[in-house]
């Protein structure tokens, strides 16, 4: 049983008043504060939102699991700090190449972005130059007599997609696109043509 004493109301009141101004104070009817979203539930609601490709979506997936998750997955993401990026990317030079490395970065980073509208002040990823890798290997072209006699090796269905291929710059990805017959293939072979 708590006595109470005359002066203990006032007591009582001195003291919410200054939890108040401290701004420590709480009602006891407030609802609790939400438990804050870690980094992996993020991610992982990040990843279910975006219209991606299947194999984007896969290697995101691949990338989040692998790389990200087993040392970030379980910090809040209101709590990620600049020197706690830092220390992953650092730890990630031995375990990984440059260009996953540097994917693993971008992705983490882009995912921060996303979540500077929702729940952090400021994105923690900072290093400099870690979302690039510079080539393991320089790539060579072809000469111009090297890629004549590689277009006259090739069958007469596929000398438009290499020749286009080598001086359109055009990515692995497209090439399927310009087989014979497509109006992609042929507007540009009219145009080079002079048609």
């Amino acid at each position: 049983m708590v006595m109470m004493t005359e002066t203990a109301p006032d007591a009582w009141l001195r003291q919410v008043s200054g939890d108040i101004q401290a701004g420590r104070w709480a009602s006891r009817n407030a609802p609790k504060p939400a438990k804050p979203v870690t980094l992996r539930a993020y991610a992982d609601a990040w990843l279910a939102e975006r219209e991606l490709s299947p194999s984007t979506r896969r290697l995101y997936r691949v990338t989040l699991d692998t790389q990200v998750l087993p040392a970030l997955g379980d910090v809040p993401v209101t709590q990620l700090s600049p020197s706690a990026v830092r220390k992953w990317h650092a730890s990630l030079m031995q375990s990984t190449w440059p260009t996953q490395r540097a994917h693993a970065y971008s992705l983490l980073r882009t995912i921060l972005n996303t979540a500077l509208a929702d729940e952090i002040p400021a994105n923690p990823c900072r290093v400099r130059g870690a979302g690039q890798a510079k080539r393991a290997r320089q790539i060579k072209p072809a000469s111009v007599a090297e890629l004549e006699a590689l277009v006259q090796a090739m069958p007469e269905r596929y000398r438009l997609m290499v020749l286009l291929a080598a001086w359109c710059a055009l990515r692995f990805g497209v090439w399927p696109s310009c087989g014979a017959g497509t109006s992609t293939c042929a507007t540009v072979w009219s145009m080079s043509a002079g048609a």
